[in-house]
């Protein structure tokens, strides 16, 4: 993010690094747990009913030291949801790092552009945006569970394949975004989007799930993350146990 190096200034004039200042970033810092999957990590890899947990190997630790290090960084300040959209719409910040509110954009009077998550390092091939995902689920009880699923799945895969193109041409380019540029790169991160499938399996009381461990780390600006993964592997670990057994045991019936 050296875009941002040198952009904090004391417009107050008190020493003080408060919310009267002027921040090359401003964003929350939970929020910035999005930045782990757009720099390739992930929570867990699943292959049908067994499971890994990827929170705590050298990968992961490589992407929070540099999540914390901007996190850090005198240029970014770290408040509120709603703080940061204040001071952004006030013109105290050049960017800002937010996961929804894009009906806000609407309201800003000077222009503005929409950027990409950034990049890892030189070797990441593309760039990545994080898209949460819920799972819908059917009740075992319907009369007939194979239909019901199969009418859901077509339905999704007709709004993958209508919706969304039509969501970005009236809503996002026509209403949202102001140049050609910013269109092509919310283009281009819808296509390159990832999912966190840990997101389904919140057995654990989003413990892990959602990047939430690294996501605490990084508002407490500690990289830490073998003592936090340490500190609730037990609990996580019998949890998604449990949770895993339960869905091999339907597979079985």
């Amino acid at each position: 993010m050296e875009i941002i190096n040198g952009t904090y200034t004391d417009k107050n004039g008190d020493g003080n690094y408060d919310d009267d200042d002027f921040y090359g970033l401003d964003t929350v810092g939970v929020v910035m747990r999005a930045f782990c999957p757009c720099y390739g990590a992930s929570v867990m890899t699943v292959n049908g009913t067994e499971y890994t947990v990827n929170v705590a190997n050298e990968e992961s630790f490589a992407i929070l030291e540099k999540i914390v290090a901007l996190a850090s960084d005198p240029n970014v300040r770290l408040g509120s949801g709603d703080g940061m959209w204040a001071n952004f719409m006030e013109g105290n910040s050049l960017m800002m790092y937010y996961g929804s509110g894009l009906y806000r954009l609407r309201d800003i009077e000077f222009d503005f552009g929409y950027l990409s998550t950034s990049k890892l390092n030189e070797e990441q091939k593309d760039y990545i945006s994080y898209k949460l995902c819920y799972p819908v689920c059917i009740p075992s009880n319907v009369s007939d569970p194979d239909r019901t699923g199969a009418v859901c799945e077509a339905l999704f895969s007709t709004s993958e394949k209508y919706m969304t193109d039509a969501f970005i041409d009236t809503y996002v380019e026509n209403k949202i975004l102001r140049d050609e540029d910013s269109q092509k790169l919310y283009r281009m991160s819808m296509t390159n989007g990832v999912y966190d499938f840990s997101s389904y399996y919140q057995a654990d009381e989003k413990k892990i799930a959602d990047f939430m461990l690294a996501g605490n780390l990084i508002a407490a600006k500690s990289t830490d993350i073998a003592s936090s993964w340490r500190s609730v592997e037990k609990i996580v670990t019998r949890a998604y146990n449990k949770f895993f057994e339960e869905i091999e045991k339907h597979l079985a019936e």
